[in-house]
């Protein structure tokens, strides 16, 4: 028997450590506490910026919601009881006006990594849904696709797709340069310069081993000589996706997954089979549209396949979504991500790592590393083993329940063959005995009817039957109790299995946040060399660690389905284990300064609105209205603060964008020259003269071939008795080479610092201390703008009073323009570094074809030394000083906007406060007044401010602001905004993601 303690019910698994408590910012918010006192004259939605961000986006989506639901219900006002009120149409267009301005959040999310990460199936369970395709096998993705919420109300379409074909020229020149290949290669078959026509070999398998998908009966290069060009490019199929534009729709997820999943996944036809293509080679981009919780916020999820992809129309969209990140998910398989080159790569060496560095997004906030299939962990011994120092003390007792309980299992075992065999037998006797027993019955109720027997055989019959009902009796008693041990022995079998169960799903898991800790450690410590490389800071990192999440995909779809016993055995007992809840709570968390802006800016344009209704409404007697004289003496003095203010906000502009220049100059142009120098002399020494030298010679020639870009394809050898070629397939990777991005690299590595320090640091330090003034100069025109109302009758101050808040709205207008006008440099900026790769590729060009058209005994000698005469030349610092030029143009263009851009913010934010005063002015005049005196105009708009106050009070009670009327001060008014329920949502962790 065991000597270690069972584990207990409660220890079935070992606990992870004990989750930080979550917020649901769906559920009723909690009692006001003294930090967050609010006014109960303001709307919630306005003074709620000391709470977590998370609270401060539900309360502003919550006032969204019933600001909507307003509107509806004055505008149906409006229609039904307005016709006599001419101003009421005014009012109509102004709902409409607001509600087109108002914002929708989209927070792109891009997934990185290698074909056969699992980013597909880590798609699949974030959105609960089975659209896309999954290959066990291969990688099951071959195009980019983008994944969004499907707003269309439409019950019989809660799924669609649109699919993009690529342009046809783009395929026609790919298919003909495939027969000028083969044509090449049948010429020199016999050639003795077998390493030329590998080149041309790989070319025309790496090109098949695509379009097969689309033609079941290519597979080798040979097959070409059945076809041509124009066949291929005829079949209908073919023909019918070229410059298309597709949409699907769907009702049922499984049939709209076979719908759409030959324009995905990335597999071959089956020879001789036209109806089973897989069209992806000639789709560009797949757009999938679905009722998913998940994305209902503005999530999109953009899964980009892995390099390497030969269509440029598909490269060119992937960089298109790449520059509009907002987040970016790499990922890598747990077996290899921390240790694994590629994996690293991403964090730090590859194309990707450089953009996500220029682009703003190698941050904390922005950064997510996905260590995806951790629950591949085939030998828990081996990796305790491997790792004895650390876990071989949490893992000892189980490791000793799992050897002692397999050892009593197997003796278990053993002993119940034995037991069952015994029975077995002892059955069989005892069916004898009951065969003898039935026999002599037999034969004794035959004698009893003949009556012919004599006594004495009937006594011995008599004496065997009762014999051998004893003998029944003590068998059929062995029996049972041979079943009873049975029983006993499967019984603590099952206990015994079951302790092994839990045993062994202890170890995994133990084993897997090991593993966890350990991708966590490296990856960190990756990213944290790339920021200090960007930075120039050599400084410990951030307060906030890089957020790394080990998940495993399929374990979290088996809890989900209520497959537990599978996720166990892989040493999963709850969702929170796999890592999708917290994987899914940390992209929410980056919708949430999108939406809380958003949701803000609308609901000030409410409150604006509803400020003009109420000043609407008001009594149209002239008893407290101004004269004209009146009025023209406090337009006067009105007009006077706002000169100030403009000439105040002006020069905020003029500063601001003075700054902005600057720092461009400064922090980017001035280094440009130095930079290109170095980067010219670095490209000589370390790529010209260097690694590319170390290249075999058919592989430098491939490359050239290629303008700078090629992928090796599988080795090959050549039968000199057939003069045929077969693949050897190799365990080893394909190598990617592209000397463009690396020439391109080497200058934007000296860029880095330069760049981070004047769009990533000083460009966000200016727009905080613009948001800083701007704060500062409307609440104190403000409050000058009131004081210009002194002496005026009470209701006029009252009137301007009731502005105020209103035009402290302003502030947001001129952040929100502000920081509209900062991203717009922002994007110049991202475009701008992406043409450095062009000019290179473009100066190069040359050298490319030169190279790659040479043959000869002195091919090699005659390639290299053409590289080194054009990384002197016209390839050196010349085409970086022309890439810096490029660089400045894309940047300057946006920066000579910066004048006209501040002067619109300023001209619109001031327009607003005449507009509001015009209209608190017209209200209180004694002209206006006269105007609208006629009795039948009086009427209908009292009656239409009756029908719309009950709208307005309802929809000043769910923004939380305290009623005019009479109170009961025995009872408590509700002072918190009214929320709904929802079951679904995610659970946020506001001390993880909230960020100001």
């Amino acid at each position: 028997m065991n000597e270690a303690r069972p584990k207990t019910e409660s220890e079935e698994l070992p606990q992870l450590p004990q989750p930080r408590t979550f917020y649901n910012p769906f559920a009723p918010p909690s009692p006001v506490s003294e930090s967050h006192q609010v006014d109960k004259n303001e709307p919630l939605w306005n003074q709620c910026d000391s709470r977590p961000r998370a609270q401060q986006v539900t309360i502003n989506e919550a006032a969204v919601k019933a600001s909507l639901r307003f509107f509806e219900q004055v505008d149906k006002a409006f229609i039904q009881h307005g016709d006599n009120v001419a101003s009421s149409l005014t009012l109509r267009k102004e709902i409409a006006t607001i509600k087109k301005g108002m914002r929708e959040c989209e927070v792109l999310i891009g997934l990185l990594g290698e074909t056969g990460t699992g980013k597909t199936t880590c798609i699949s369970s974030l959105i609960q849904s089975g659209v896309l395709p999954r290959n066990e096998e291969a990688a099951s993705t071959a195009v980019v696709v983008e994944i969004r919420y499907n707003h269309d109300e439409d019950p019989s379409r809660p799924f669609r797709a649109e699919i993009e074909g690529v342009k046809k020229a783009e395929f026609v020149r790919e298919v003909e340069a495939l027969f000028e290949d083969k044509q090449q290669w049948d010429m020199g078959a016999d050639d003795e310069d077998v390493e030329y026509h590998t080149e041309a070999w790989n070319r025309m398998t790496e090109i098949i081993a695509k379009i097969k998908a689309l033609y079941p009966s290519l597979e080798t290069p040979h097959d070409l000589s059945k076809t041509s060009a124009k066949e291929l490019l005829s079949k209908q199929h073919v023909v019918d996706m070229l410059d298309s534009n597709e949409t699907l729709w769907g009702k049922e997820e499984t049939a709209f997954a076979r719908d759409v999943r030959k324009y995905i996944e990335a597999n071959a036809a089956k020879e001789g089979s036209e109806k089973s293509v897989s069209l992806w080679p000639l789709v560009k981009v797949v757009r999938i549209y679905l009722k998913s919780e998940f994305l209902k916020y503005g999530i999109v999820l953009v899964d980009l396949p892995g390099l390497g992809d030969t269509s440029a129309a598909r490269v060119a969209v992937a960089e298109n979504y790449r520059k509009n990140l907002k987040g970016t998910l790499v990922c890598a398989a747990a077996p290899r991500a921390g240790e694994d080159h590629d994996a690293n790569e991403l964090l730090m060496t590859v194309e990707q790592s450089r953009k996500l560095k220029y682009d703003g997004i190698y941050t904390i906030e922005s950064l997510f590393f996905m260590i995806t299939q951790i629950d591949r962990l085939f030998n828990y011994r081996k990796y305790i083993e491997d790792h004895k120092e650390k876990l071989e003390d949490a893992s000892a007792a189980d490791l000793k329940i799992v050897d002692s309980n397999k050892r009593e299992i197997a003796e278990r075992k053993k002993a119940l063959r034995k037991r069952e065999a015994t029975k077995s037998k002892m059955e069989e006797n005892l069916q004898n005995m009951q065969n003898s027993y039935d026999s002599l019955a037999a034969k004794k109720a035959g004698a009893k009817k003949r009556k012919r027997e004599s006594s004495e055989e009937d006594k011995e019959r008599d004496k065997k039957q009762r014999d051998l009902k004893k003998k029944l009796s003590r068998q059929t008693d062995l029996i049972c109790k041979a079943g009873n041990e049975l029983y006993e022995i499967n019984t603590e079998m099952q206990r015994l299995e079951k302790e092994l169960f839990l045993s062994e799903g202890r170890l995994r898991r133990l084993c897997i946040q090991n593993r966890a800790q350990v991708h966590d450690s490296k990856i960190s410590a990756e990213f944290e060399k790339g920021r200090r490389m960007m930075t120039g800071n050599d400084e410990e990192g951030f307060e906030k660690p890089l957020k790394v999440f080990s998940i495993s995909a399929e374990s979290y779809t088996l809890i989900v389905n209520g497959e537990r016993e599978e996720a166990l055995k892989k040493g999963f007992s709850t969702t929170a284990d796999t890592g999708i809840p917290q994987l899914k709570d940390a992209i929410l968390s980056m919708t949430w300064p999108v939406r809380q802006q958003n949701a803000h800016l609308f609901n000030m344009e409410v409150n604006r609105f509803l400020t003009r209704m109420r000043m609407w409404s008001m009594d149209s007697s002239s008893e407290y209205k101004m004269s004209d004289e009146e009025r023209s003496g406090l337009e006067t003095r009105l007009n006077a603060q706002i000169h100030i203010l403009e000439q105040k906000v002006s020069q905020l502009h003029i500063d601001t964008k003075c700054k902005m220049l600057q720092s461009v100059q400064e922090g980017i142009y001035e280094h440009l020259p130095t930079i290109a120098m170095g980067a010219s002399k670095i490209a000589m020494k370390d790529l010209v003269r260097g690694a590319w030298t170390g290249l075999h010679f058919s592989t430098h020639r491939a490359i050239n071939k290629r303008h700078g870009v090629w992928t090796t394809a599988d080795k090959q050898n050549k039968n000199s008795k057939k003069g045929s070629w077969t693949t050897v397939r190799k365990a080893t990777k394909k190598i990617s080479y592209d000397w463009n991005e690396e020439l391109a690299g080497v200058y934007l590595d000296l860029l880095i610092k330069h760049w981070n320090n004047t769009f990533h640091t000083h460009y966000l330090e200016l727009l905080e201390c613009y948001d800083k003034q701007v704060d500062g100069l409307i609440p104190e025109f403000v409050d000058a703008l009131l004081v210009s109302a002194d002496g005026m009758p009470q209701n006029i101050q009252q009137a301007l009073e009731s502005l105020r808040e209103t035009l402290l709205g302003v502030r947001c207008i001129l952040k929100s323009a502000a920081a509209d006008i900062f991203h717009g440099i922002n994007n110049a900026a991202k475009n701008a570094h992406r043409m450095i790769k062009p000019e290179v590729k473009s100066s190069w060009e040359s050298a490319y074809e030169t190279c790659g058209a040479t043959r000869g005994k002195d091919m090699w000698a005659s390639n290299k030394e053409t590289h080194r005469n054009h990384a002197q030349g016209e390839g050196g610092a010349k085409m970086y000083h022309r890439a810096g030029k490029s660089l400045r143009e894309t940047l300057q263009k946006e920066l000579d906007s910066l004048e006209e851009k501040f002067k619109a913010s300023c001209d619109n934010a001031v327009a607003r406060i005449r507009q509001d005063l015009t209209i608190m002015l017209d209200g209180h005049s004694l002209s206006s007044a006269k105007v609208n005196s006629a009795e039948a105009l009086a009427l209908a708009k009292e009656k239409l401010k009756k029908i719309l106050e009950p709208h307005v009070e309802e929809l000043e009670k769910a923004w939380g602001i305290e009623p005019e009327a009479e109170k009961d001060e025995s009872e408590e008014v509700e002072s918190e905004i009214a929320f709904e329920d929802d079951p679904d949502i995610e659970m946020f962790d506001l001390a993880e993601y909230d960020v100001d």
